[in-house]
């Protein structure tokens, strides 16, 4: 039986739903990336490793030592976390789902055929929408588990590499699609801090 919302305040129903999360999560991006790219990729870097141990650490001590501490942490803002995991599941699949072949999970330095500048649907509204969708997720997860110390150690890991990937995809998109990408990119915005 899964827990119940009214539940959500237990430190193991935080526990159970973050987990269902990371699975759900990269199961789903494996699937996709099978599905539309005939190869299964992972997105699974020994820095993401590294902040989701640290996660579970913070929330491991903090649940038994500071047990009354995590209680009233988990009350505040475990579904702020919820809701912050599934609307960052929601964009970043919508993301993927829509782009098709066009997206991938590495920066693409060559233009392959079928690679095109999707400018509809999500991408309407917000440029790189996969990358806004999982740091909203990234940071959902750490508001899940109430982890006061890793909610900006998240945050703050997310934006460093955003930062510093998303300029060089976008010369990358520039030299692909030119005027195209240009009027793309000064109509849309990214929504992440410091990326205009």
């Amino acid at each position: 039986n899964a827990p119940s919302m009214s539940s959500m305040s237990s430190s193991s129903s935080c526990l159970f739903i973050f987990m269902l999360a990371l699975i759900f999560f990269h199961s789903t991006e494996y699937l996709l990336s099978r599905v539309v790219h005939a190869r299964g990729e992972l997105l699974l870097s020994f820095p993401y490793l590294v902040a989701m141990s640290l996660a579970l650490v913070e929330f491991t001590v903090e649940s038994f030592l500071l047990t009354s501490y995590k209680k009233r942490v988990l009350s505040l803002v475990s579904t702020l976390g919820i809701t912050m995991v599934l609307f960052g599941e929601l964009m970043r699949k919508a993301a993927i789902i829509h782009a098709q072949k066009a997206f991938t999970l590495q920066v693409q330095t060559r233009k392959r055929q079928e690679h095109a500048l999707i400018t509809t649907g999500i991408y309407r509204y917000v440029r790189h929408p996969a990358y806004l969708g999982w740091t909203v997720w990234a940071v959902g997860t750490q508001f899940l588990l109430g982890n006061l110390i890793c909610i900006p150690l998240f945050y703050h890991l997310a934006m460093k590499f955003f930062q510093e990937r998303i300029p060089v995809e976008e010369n990358l998109l520039a030299s692909f699609f030119g005027e195209q990408w240009r009027a793309y990119r000064k109509k849309t915005p990214t929504y992440l801090p410091g990326i205009p």
